[in-house]
């Protein structure tokens, strides 16, 4: 789903891996779209899981073209929030 600002990202958080639930940027949309990912890949210990967020904008019906407008991620493996 399209996150709000000020919204949390980390254990608590509810991760897809399909795309069923991203109706809601088929419209036009910006907004946050919080994701996960194995510390491993960055040098942290590989039990650990990272948490980040990607500040997105699409235009049109289908959500084409989309556009990334920034992104962070939170390397200490605590959640991280939108700002």
């Amino acid at each position: 789903s399209v996150l709000p600002s000020e919204a949390s990202i980390g254990p608590a958080s509810t991760f897809s891996r399909t795309n069923e639930s991203m109706t809601s940027w088929r419209a036009v949309a910006i907004g946050y779209l919080g994701f996960r990912f194995d510390c491993s890949s960055i040098g942290i210990s590989p039990d650990d899981t990272c948490y980040g967020y990607l500040h997105h904008s699409t235009t049109g019906a289908s959500g084409h073209p989309a556009s990334i407008l920034d992104y962070a991620n939170n390397r200490t493996g605590a959640a991280i929030s939108t700002p």
